[in-house]
């Protein structure tokens, strides 16, 4: 998803559930501008509607106004009525990904892990429930450090100059110079207009070079309407076994095809049931399907068998009489 500018497009996920703080936390609402990276990480005690939209509306909306679009997995909290009801108040238009395709957000999954990694780093094993005391930090660092899409920084893109950190007491960088307001204005201005064209420039080329890496990967079938096919489901339900869970599931329906990646299905078992978008990497023919009358070919007759040898023996070919063996074996024999 490429954008030209920033607060376009806000990607949204939650993370956890992890251990419970002190503070009783256990998720973690990332958000990401699609742009500049920039991130906002919120320890929540649970991941309700209401308080993912109350921290929404906080910890962005408040600070950084109402981005164009708002871009998230199909999980309850992202597709409650509340959270619907804030984005047509505030004009912002919701997008989702297909089921069980976390790639559609893929920014922020990669986020995810790189704030993870972060906290591990910081964390302890014998302090895990005080990770929502150094999340602030672990977000600083990202924000910091250098994206390799973009080839800035989060916090260059968005407040037109680097954040001082502790480690310049140590290693004191130039010091700013002192101006008035408005050259100070059109100074940045047109920095960020420079950075943003740098910007649009890296993120084509990184765009193109992973679709040229997917490309690559991308096998397989071509489907078309009515077509049946399986579905990937990974195991969501909380105390489950995964040993015992069967990922593909069926069969399915194709009843409409959105765009070359993106499936419309009807579970063939339970018609009456919602239809489910997903995407092309969820999906795989169903192999077991045939028409009802076709007409199954016999197999060949066999024409040698084996008889099993006693304990300790060797098998021999017991030919069966009418055929090619039998014939020769007992001319043979004559």
């Amino acid at each position: 998803m490429v954008t030209t500018g920033p607060h376009q497009r806000v990607g949204i996920d939650i993370m956890g559930p992890l251990t419970t703080t002190k503070n009783g936390n256990r998720y973690i609402l990332v958000m990401v501008d699609y742009f500049t990276k920039w991130c906002e990480a919120v320890p929540l005690p649970q991941q309700d509607a209401l308080t993912v939209a109350r921290a929404f509306i906080d910890h962005w909306v408040s600070r950084y106004g109402a981005p164009v679009s708002l871009h998230s997995d199909q999980g309850p909290s992202f597709e409650s009525h509340l959270i619907t009801e804030i984005c047509r108040l505030l004009g912002i238009k919701e997008t989702h990904t297909t089921a069980y395709h976390p790639e559609g957000n893929g920014l922020v999954e990669r986020t995810n892990r790189t704030i993870k990694a972060i906290l591990q780093s910081f964390v302890s094993r014998s302090s895990l429930e005080l990770w929502d005391e150094v999340l602030p930090q672990c977000v600083l660092a990202y924000r910091t450090s250098v994206h390799e899409s973009t080839g800035f920084s989060p916090a260059i893109l968005l407040l037109g100059h680097e954040l001082r950190l502790p480690v310049e007491i140590q290693s004191p960088l130039l010091p700013y110079e002192e101006q008035e307001h408005v050259p100070y204005i059109r100074t940045l201005r047109n920095r960020l207009a420079y950075t943003c064209r740098l910007v649009n420039i890296n993120l084509g080329n990184a765009s193109g070079h992973q679709k040229d890496i997917y490309d690559r990967q991308a096998r397989g079938p071509r489907y078309t309407v009515e077509d049946r096919v399986w579905l990937r489901r990974p195991m969501t339900s909380l105390g489950g076994c995964s040993k015992f869970h069967h990922s593909w599931q069926g069969s399915f329906e194709i009843v409409l095809i959105r765009s070359p990646t993106t499936f419309v299905l009807r579970n063939i078992q339970r018609p009456k049931d919602d239809v489910i978008t997903v995407h092309y990497n969820q999906i795989k023919p169903d192999r077991t399907t045939f028409p009802f009358d076709a007409q199954l070919a016999d197999p060949p007759p066999a024409t040698r068998f084996y008889e099993v040898p006693p304990e300790g023996g060797t098998a021999y070919p017991c030919p069966r009489s009418g055929t090619e063996d039998s014939a020769s074996l007992g001319e043979g024999a004559m």
